[in-house]
């Protein structure tokens, strides 16, 4: 091995006192990495890799010459490249690992466990060794016998597979595989072939990725393998419509979830990994720098984002409902349960934090599950019981909403094994998405993050206007609280009762029908409910402030949130003192907040409609005033009946004065 100065000599004693150490400026990098150095290619390499904004312009920053030094995070055994000057600087992350393969970290402050180029058998006695431990945790189930799917593909014989049609008394042990499909055309399950395939079929007619899957269903002592694409007749749609409303148990009674996180589409594979580690350094060679942002730091099932299989739609309920999941990403192998969190770097150490949106909102997930009413459920109150299950209901579509559908009409079915696990008669109907017993909570949301979700309307009917399912975008529940730290005071009890006595919304009637009997959780035909609630004309304007200001305002709760509008808007109710919103600065003024109204500006009327008031129950928020969502109508026509869809959102915390101003009417609406 070729290796400059300052490759050859790294201290680390040196850079853990707080010091740098300066390696070659990127010209020269470039120049010594051609020469030989292994240590300046993998630097090259991993800046080319991982740090966007200067791969993008690679050649140029190359001739800059930049300086570049490695420097070392304070907490933990983290180590980063640093390139630039005091001016402009770019980071790339690394761990610190252990050079032998066979190294198992003692905790997560020490160097990690190298990961190979490619998988052998110690990966996979690693992720035996993992199915064996989660077994034994107290929240995870045993690998017990479960009911098995309708068919499962048998690979135990090595010279052939089969599908296998299964009977209704039939329990065993089976992997099921999460995917990208992607849209090269591969083996799938249809009336035309489905003899065939329960026949027998060679290995070679698959795709890489389902190779792969049945590859690591042998090597881990399984017969049984599930994948959508062929124990689904894709041509059939009653049988889809059976089988996804089925994934609830598909996904929650396999022993295994595989999950393929870093393969575009099912001819990829994922076994195979690319793997940047530096050259051999330290005393005995025994060290190296490993560079893999996708997983360095890993603590919770959200720091896997951006991979491709976890911005796919069908995948999500895949995830939520899995009991554990062993996670193939972009370079290396990596392990969840409703425990804890294994990493192939660190071995048989779990992982110290597991995120609260990661174990354990599965853990409440399967735990209302496996109740069948509110009554099973150890609770203050069925209230309460039952709001903690709508909560964790809202939790998994504000991740679910922004996700990406070869398949538009998909939008319902890929949530309906999710839907349909967590139903229970206490809900009420199911409505497009939302539950009839908490209707006008799940009515006020709104999208947030539009920059890296721009929201988009589908190209066939999903979902009427109101609901969440309607469009693809990320949103958020502006109402929904994790966190209950307060009682409510007298006063906000007497407050929250008045309203309700004056202003609470009711369901009149709904007409919303699926459009197949089989999945009443699925696609629905074009629907409507009919609410009765108390509305108001307002007046909305474009904002003359700068257009600027919008992305910084993206969340603010008292601003006008359009559905499809971008921009800045501000709106007044329909009176000489109508409440003026919103905000310009933190300054009070006589009716609402004063930035400037346009009085000879164009100005378009909409109805407001109070739908829900909202009291912030975190103890930090006790000295604020409770909040007023309004849906804001556009008003249109139905078969020549007057009729209301959603255009937008908008809550306020309004005055005694403008909350029970006479201009309140309570009207029958009916919303498509």
């Amino acid at each position: 091995m070729t290796l400059c100065t300052p490759c050859a000599t790294i201290d680390l004693d040196a850079i853990r006192r707080g010091d740098y150490w300066e390696l070659k400026n990127s010209k020269d990098m470039r120049e010594s990495a051609s020469n030989g150095c292994d240590g300046c290619s993998f630097f090259l390499d991993s800046i080319k890799n991982f740090s966007k904004r200067l791969s993008e312009n690679f050649e140029d920053f190359v001739e800059q010459a930049r300086p570049m030094r490695i420097g070392k995070f304070y907490d933990g055994n983290d180590y980063y490249l640093e390139v630039g000057s005091d001016d402009v600087k770019d980071y790339v992350n690394f761990d610190l690992c252990a050079a032998e393969t066979g190294f198992n970290p003692p905790n997560d402050e020490g160097p990690k466990r190298p990961i190979s180029q490619d998988l052998n058998g110690d990966e996979f006695e690693l992720a035996r060794i993992w199915l064996d431990r989660c077994s034994q945790h107290e929240h995870c189930d045993a690998q017990e016998d479960t009911q098995l799917p309708t068919r499962l593909i048998q690979v135990h014989d090595k010279s052939t597979l089969h599908i296998c049609p299964t009977q209704k008394d039939w329990r065993g042990k089976y992997v099921a595989l999460s995917h990208c499909w992607g849209k090269k055309p591969f083996l799938k399950t249809e009336h035309s072939n489905f003899q065939r395939l329960v026949t027998g079929f060679d290995y070679e007619e698959l795709p890489r990725s389902f190779q792969d899957a049945v590859t690591l269903t042998r090597k881990l002592g399984f017969r049984y393998l599930w994948i959508d694409a062929l124990c689904i007749i894709q041509d059939d749609e009653e049988d889809w419509a059976r089988e996804s409303v089925a994934m609830t148990q598909v996904y929650q009674n396999a022993s295994l979830v595989i999950s393929a996180n870093a393969a575009p589409d099912s001819s990829s594979g994922f076994l195979a990994r690319k793997v940047f580690r530096s050259h051999r350094f330290g005393t005995g060679a025994g060290l190296l720098l490993w560079q893999s942002p996708a997983i360095t730091g890993f603590k919770s099932f959200a720091e896997i984002r951006g991979e491709p299989l976890d911005r796919r739609a069908w995948t999500y309920q895949e995830k939520i409902m899995a009991k554990r999941i062993l996670y193939f990403l972009k370079s290396q192998m990596a392990w969840g349960c409703s425990t804890c969190i294994y990493t192939e770097s660190m071995g048989t150490t779990p992982t110290r934090h597991a995120s609260t949106h990661g174990p354990s909102i599965k853990l409440e997930i399967h735990r209302f599950m496996r109740a069948e009413s509110t009554e099973l459920e150890i609770s203050s109150s069925k209230w309460e019981s039952l709001r903690s299950r709508l909560d964790c209901w809202y939790y998994c579509i504000q991740e679910y909403t922004h996700r990406d559908l070869t398949k538009a009409g998909d939008k319902l079915p890929a949530f309906s094994g999710l839907s349909s696990g967590l139903c229970i008669p206490e809900l009420g109907n199911y409505l497009a998405g939302l539950w009839e017993v908490d209707l006008f909570r799940g009515l006020g949301w709104r999208y947030v993050d539009r920059g890296a979700y721009p929201v988009r309307d589908y190209n066939c009917y999903v979902a009427p206007s109101w609901s969440y399912m309607c469009a693809q975008g990320r949103i958020k529940l502006i109402g929904l609280d994790f966190e209950r730290q307060r009682e409510a005071s007298d006063s906000e009890l007497l407050s929250e009762r008045r309203w309700k006595e004056v202003y609470r919304p009711q369901l009149i009637d709904h007409d919303i029908k699926p459009v197949l009997e089989e999945n009443k959780y699925g696609a629905i035909k074009p629907g409507w409910i009919l609410i009765r609630a108390c509305c108001r004309r307002i007046l909305v304007q474009r904002s003359p402030m700068r257009e600027a200001w919008h992305d910084e305002m993206n969340d603010d709760h008292d601003r006008l949130c359009f559905d499809t509008l971008d921009g800045r808007f501000v709106w007044r109710f329909d009176a000489t003192d109508g409440y003026h919103c919103p905000k310009k600065s933190r300054g009070e003024f006589e009716s609402g907040w004063g930035e400037p109204w346009a009085d000879d500006g164009e100005v378009d009327e909409y109805t407001a409609v109070q739908i829900y008031r909202y009291r912030r129950e975190q103890a930090y928020f006790s000295d604020q005033p409770p909040q007023l969502f309004m849906l804001i109508l556009s008003s249109t026509f139905h078969n020549r009946e007057e009729a209301y869809e959603r255009v937008g959102i908008v809550s306020v915390p309004l005055s005694d004065e403008q909350l029970y101003h006479e201009k309140w009417q309570s009207l029958e609406l009916k919303l498509f």
